[in-house]
């Protein structure tokens, strides 16, 4: 009897997945990408003649077995390559794309207050970056960037994710467990970037620091789905910036403020300086006195 093509559905799916990889491949992985396409057809090509035959025998059985493998070892290797930063090796936008609904869904499906069931974004950024690559160039510039997310990895616990935002910015994403990891997360990074010898060949050491700016969602607990976690992640990136303009070399941390706790429904924009001023958010910093940061 022929066999159904609904036996091979599993198989065609394979396919249909791979057809729509191969269409966008990662321009950065052509090895994998070449690689993948030649196993995908040659597992079509022993698919479909599979399917004609009435009866399979035993080395087709296994032929297709050992393609299939092959293949599907293939695209994970492809999936990772493409989620993966080229230089640093650690993890890149795309990534952090495909996995943040689940991780908002599960905060979201628990109690908003209690501190596992929160996330964590860090926002980092090295301090004048662009003057090592204008200085030394961009080659020692990359040398800089992989042993500073080398760094950043060994602070982290190995549940977070650190993701290569861009250029010399990276983003850790992590569990908040209680009210005084992230304070002690920035102070951590800070401090091992600031105390570390950068070596940049030919001998040579330099030394770096690095802002951070980090914010938690969701960022109000009586209002769990009123910032989006883009939203925290904008937040994030203004606090870092606010530590550049006000010396570098530090952290701010944004947090809900007093005017949340009294049941009051906080505005929907993100200009950190008024929410400040009138007292919807408030900050944590390395720098000593908030009221001394400059906006």
């Amino acid at each position: 009897m022929k066999p159904s093509e609904s036996v091979f559905q599993p198989e065609l799916e394979i396919l249909r997945l791979a057809e729509v990889i191969c269409e966008k491949p990662p321009e950065q992985f052509d090895d994998l990408h070449r690689e993948y396409l030649i196993l995908t057809r040659h597992y079509a090509k022993l698919l479909k003649n599979t399917i004609k035959l009435t009866a399979v025998g035993d080395g087709a059985q296994r032929k297709l077995v050992r393609a299939r493998n092959d293949l599907l070892q293939a695209k994970a290797r492809l999936e990772d390559a493409s989620f993966t930063d080229a230089l640093t090796g650690v993890r890149n936008r795309r990534f952090l794309l495909d996995f943040i609904d689940s991780e908002v869904k599960s905060v979201l499906s628990h109690d908003s207050e209690a501190g596992d069931h929160n996330l964590l974004f860090l926002m980092i950024d090295i301090d004048h970056f662009k003057q090592v690559n204008d200085t030394y160039g961009h080659p020692v510039g990359d040398l800089v960037l992989v042993q500073f997310s080398k760094l950043v990895s060994a602070a982290c616990r190995k549940s977070d994710t650190l993701v290569r935002w861009g250029g010399e910015e990276f983003l850790v994403v992590c569990r908040d467990s209680d009210d005084t990891y992230p304070a002690k997360l920035a102070e951590r990074l800070r401090s091992q970037v600031d105390n570390h010898e950068f070596t940049i060949g030919e001998g040579r050491i330099l030394r770096c620091s690095c802002s951070i700016g980090f914010a938690g969602f969701p960022f109000y607990p009586p209002f769990p789905g009123y910032f989006g976690w883009s939203q925290i992640i904008e937040m994030a990136d203004q606090a870092l910036y606010i530590a550049k303009k006000s010396g570098r070399n530090a952290w701010v941390g944004v947090q809900p403020g007093a005017l949340v706790h009294h049941g009051e429904t906080p505005p929907t924009d993100l200009h950190l300086a008024r929410l400040y001023r009138e007292k919807w958010v408030q900050f944590k910093t390395s720098l000593g006195d908030p009221a001394q940061l400059v906006f």
